[in-house]
C-alpha cells in the first residue's frame, strides 16, 4: 500500500525507534528487495570471500555476523579475548548454537560471563539495541521467526529485548565500547565498530574490536603474534530461503 512520509514518521515514533533504526524503517517501507540493491558483479559468496580475507589480515580480534547475529568466522583474537573455547561455537541442538546473542547472555558461558561483567548494563542493553536495529528488516523470515523465542530464554537479553526506549536513547553511529576483566589478559577496554556490507542475500557485518588504550592493544597484538589471525569458519550462510528439519528446534 501507498504510506504518505507524515504516516511512516508517526509510526516510526509510536514504535520508539532510534535514528538509524528509523532509516531502515523507511527504506524497509519501500518494499525493495536486497536483490534488486545489488549490481550484478560479486556474488554474496564472493562478498564474504572478501570480508574473510580481510579479517585474516587484521592484527586485532575480529568476527562476522550475518542480518540474525550468527557468528559465520571469527579470528583468534576475538576467541581468546572472549575466553571462547572451539567446541563452544557449536551445539546442533540449538538453532541460536552459533548466534552472538547466545555467546553474550547465554547463563552456559560462565567464563564470559565473568569476562565481560554483566554489571555493565549499559553495554549490554545497547548490544540488544544494536541487535534490534540489525535485525528490524528480517523480522518477517522465518529463521527470526523461530530464533527469537529460543534467544528470549536469556534473561538479561530479554530484559532488554521487551523494555521501551529510555527518552534519552538513541543510536546515530553503530559503535558499543567495551570494558572485559580477563583473568588472564588483565583489564581490556575496547570499541566495537561494524562494517557493513549489503548482498543479495542479506547483511553482513565485519566486526572489528579497536583498543582504547596502550595496554589493550599492546595485548591485541601479542595475541595476534601468539594464535596468528587465521579465519576461523564457524556457522553456514546464507540462510535456506524455507525451514528445514534439521533446523526445526523442539
Amino acid at each position: 500500500m501507498n504510506i504518505k512520509p507524515d504516516l511512516l514518521l508517526n509510526l516510526a515514533k509510536a514504535l520508539h525507534l532510534n535514528s538509524c533504526a528509523t532509516q531502515t524503517f523507511f527504506l524497509a517501507s519501500l518494499g525493495i528487495n536486497d536483490i534488486w540493491m545489488i549490481k550484478p558483479i560479486a556474488t554474496p559468496q564472493d562478498m564474504l570471500a572478501d570480508l574473510t580475507q580481510t579479517l585474516s589480515q587484521l592484527q586485532t580480534p575480529a568476527y562476522i555476523l550475518d542480518g540474525f547475529g550468527d557468528i559465520l568466522v571469527i579470528n583468534p583474537g576475538a576467541m581468546a579475548i572472549f575466553n571462547l573455547e572451539a567446541s563452544q561455537l557449536h551445539a546442533p541442538h540449538l538453532l541460536s548454537q552459533h548466534n552472538i546473542i547466545r555467546f553474550l547472555f547465554s547463563p552456559e558461558f560462565k567464563n564470559l560471563d565473568t569476562v565481560m561483567n554483566k554489571a555493565q548494563s549499559a553495554s549490554a542493553r545497547r548490544m540488544v539495541m544494536l541487535y534490534k536495529l540489525w535485525t528490524l528488516k528480517y523480522r518477517h523470515h522465518w529463521y527470526f521467526q523461530r530464533l527469537l523465542p529460543e534467544l528470549n530464554r536469556y534473561q538479561v537479553f530479554r530484559e532488554h529485548w521487551q523494555s521501551p526506549s529510555f527518552h534519552d536513547e538513541d543510536i546515530y553511529v553503530q559503535y558499543n565500547p567495551i570494558i572485559l576483566k580477563h583473568p588472564e589478559l588483565g583489564l581490556l577496554k575496547l570499541l566495537v565498530c561494524p562494517t557493513h556490507s549489503i548482498t543479495a542475500q542479506g547483511d553482513l557485518y565485519l566486526f572489528i574490536l579497536q583498543p582504547l588504550d596502550v595496554q589493550t592493544a599492546e595485548v591485541c597484538l601479542q595475541l595476534a603474534k601468539n594464535l596468528g589471525t587465521q579465519a576461523i569458519p564457524v556457522a553456514p550462510w546464507p540462510k535456506p530461503p524455507t525451514p528445514a528439519d534439521v533446523l526445526k528446534v523442539s
